[in-house]
């Protein structure tokens, strides 16, 4: 393990650059996990991977008004932790990931409402992470970026920050190097009932549209 902790972010890289999966592996106890993965070759668009867990702060909770600032907590929650970004290591080295459901678009614009929200996911749900494992898949090298947040002192942060990529390398260490088989997931479904409107699409058993013959014909008609 060679790291320098004279100041922060505490930066550790690793040794033995650790397998994508193994290391998700490693965090998957953890709440809020996000992988952001980039693998396939070609360099300019699939050069680095990201993972994180465990945030400082986590909002899922945000409703879509129009004319609402639907990122005015988030902004909030970054504010207080921002850090200058450290030459040389991959370009997130902290910071806000999280994802944002179509039906966000309403806070910018008036859009219909769906009548049916089955799957009731949020608009907006976004962690803030203090720590994250980076790969750089070109140079072949990874690093632990800790910040030490939600500490805003340099001891107390630098503190925390040894803390966390410590917590993180040993988690590493303990995963071994070859994944085994996955778990299989429990399974979750939903009655039909509980879904939109369906009917059944002429000629190809078993498939289903939420649009009626009648209703794709009407749509077409100039």
């Amino acid at each position: 393990m060679n790291r320098d902790i004279s100041s922060v972010p505490v930066v550790v890289e690793l040794d033995s650059v650790p397998d994508v999966l193994v290391a998700l592996e490693s965090v998957a106890d953890l709440p809020d996990v996000v992988l952001l993965e980039s693998r396939i070759d070609r360099e300019e668009v699939s050069r680095f991977s990201f993972l994180v867990a465990d945030p400082v702060a986590f909002v899922d909770d945000v409703e879509s008004v129009t004319g609402a600032d639907p990122f005015g907590r988030l902004r909030g929650l970054l504010d207080p932790f921002r850090n200058d970004r450290v030459a040389g290591l991959p370009p997130f080295q902290g910071g806000v990931v999280g994802l944002l459901g179509y039906e966000l678009g309403a806070a910018w614009e008036t859009v219909p409402r769906p009548a049916y929200d089955e799957f009731a996911l949020p608009v907006l749900a976004a962690g803030v992470y203090d720590r994250v494992l980076a790969w750089d898949h070109v140079l072949g090298r990874a690093w632990i970026i800790s910040q030490g947040f939600p500490e805003t002192d340099l001891r107390g942060r630098r503190q925390r920050a040894e803390q966390r990529a410590a917590e993180l390398l040993s988690r590493l260490e303990a995963s071994g190097q070859s994944v085994g088989a996955a778990e299989e997931p429990p399974p979750s479904s939903l009655e039909p009932e509980q879904l939109a409107p369906l009917w059944p699409v002429e000629g190809h058993d078993g498939l289903f549209s939420d649009f009626s013959r009648e209703a794709y014909l009407e749509a077409s008609t100039v």
